[in-house]
């Protein structure tokens, strides 16, 4: 580990020391001849190369491949590995994190989730240090498949707001994952819906296809009322989401990361990522099973 952090601090420092000589290129641009821009533009390139690839270097090291692919493989030996597939109707976990967004959570997210065709069913509702009228709503649903439990400190985020958006939510999803009782385990977001038979066809999928991260079509609502379709297969960024997924609870090792802000990737896309990297058995269907609403769209409205 000694010489992890070494290589770590050595590589931030190249970083550096790169940004401030790109700064510096930038500044005494100006009045050079054509060519000494053409071979200025040059050494830009490269350094944002060596840039872009010392960032690279200490997400690997920061993501511990190695070790991620060796659990997945001693995870594949258990009893409780295989229970998810073999048992007959096997519990899922529903985590759905939640701040302020109190009214869509109570009257379009928790409903999706409670309205499915199928019921074996916990839904953990995690505040990221919500507000005491946040858990009065909650328990006011009354239904005794609902768990609340609410964090006591939000976060801490990074004040960027872009970058806090890359990771907002990210330590309640992992209380959720620590507290899921199920054999499988599906996220949603408090502003998004659930299709009715959403999970149901996902773990049915999951399960004949021996699937370990598998997910389905997303329908993109944006305010002006049209509708996005972005949905691909093999899964890639902005084409599907933890939300649109459901996952073998023995994944849950691999959780969210505040650290994702620092390398500037989506923390649900990050631990996708992290899963195919890893070695995860990965499929698709063709079916929707998440009504999205981007909330830095519907913010503005």
């Amino acid at each position: 580990m000694e010489a992890i952090r070494g290589e770590l601090e050595q590589v931030s420092a190249q970083v550096a020391e790169l940004g401030r000589l790109m700064g510096e290129l930038g500044a005494s641009v100006q009045g050079l001849s054509a060519a000494a821009q053409h071979n200025l533009a040059e050494l830009h390139g490269t350094l944002e190369h060596n840039r872009r690839e010392a960032i690279e270097i200490m997400q690997l090291l920061r993501d511990d491949e190695p070790e991620t692919r060796r659990r997945l493989w001693a995870l594949r030996e258990t009893e409780s590995y295989r229970q998810a597939y073999d048992e007959a109707e096997p519990l899922v976990s529903v985590v759905i994190p939640t701040y302020t967004n109190t009214k869509l959570l109570i009257e379009r997210s928790l409903p999706s989730a409670l309205a499915q065709t199928y019921e074996r069913l916990e839904v953990l509702v995690i505040g990221d240090g919500a507000r005491p009228e946040v858990e009065e709503a909650v328990r006011h649903v009354g239904d005794a498949r609902i768990r609340y439990v609410n964090l006591t400190h939000r976060g801490p985020y990074p004040d960027d707001p872009q970058l806090r958006w890359f990771v907002a939510g990210g330590p309640a999803a992992n209380e959720g994952l620590r507290l899921a009782r199920g054999r499988w385990i599906s996220q949603l977001d408090d502003d998004d819906a659930y299709t009715p038979d959403r999970i149901e066809l996902l773990v049915k999928a999951a399960r004949e296809r021996h699937l370990e991260l598998c997910y389905g079509r997303i329908r993109e609502h944006r305010p002006e009322g049209s509708i996005a379709l972005p949905s691909a297969f093999p899964p890639r960024l902005g084409h599907v989401s933890l939300t649109s997924s459901i996952t073998h609870a023995g994944m849950t090792f691999i959780a969210s990361e505040l650290g994702d802000a620092l390398f500037g990737i989506v923390g649900d896309w990050s631990r996708i990522r992290r899963m195919m990297r890893a070695g995860a058995r990965v499929g698709m269907i063709d079916d929707f099973v998440l009504d999205y609403y981007p909330r830095k769209r519907w913010d503005d409205v």
